[in-house]
């Protein structure tokens, strides 16, 4: 398992967090996001997803998501 913090722009909301985290629940262990820091807490098995899918996915809802606190 591999445990990254993503810094991600363009949230505004409670509401932005909970997209992301539903869209990407399914795809890795755990995911908490943080809207008011801008963070996402990511752990996810390398084997099934990549960090670039990650932040495609991400980048797919409106956001853009980089590795790094």
């Amino acid at each position: 398992m591999n445990k990254i913090t993503l810094r991600i722009s363009g949230m505004r909301c409670a509401s932005c967090a909970i997209l992301i985290e539903e869209d990407l629940s399914d795809k890795v262990k755990n995911i908490f996001v943080d809207y008011k820091k801008g963070t996402a807490e990511i752990e996810f098995d390398p084997d099934k997803i990549s960090l670039g899918e990650i932040e495609g996915i991400i980048a797919d809802l409106g956001y853009e998501a980089k590795a790094g606190k």
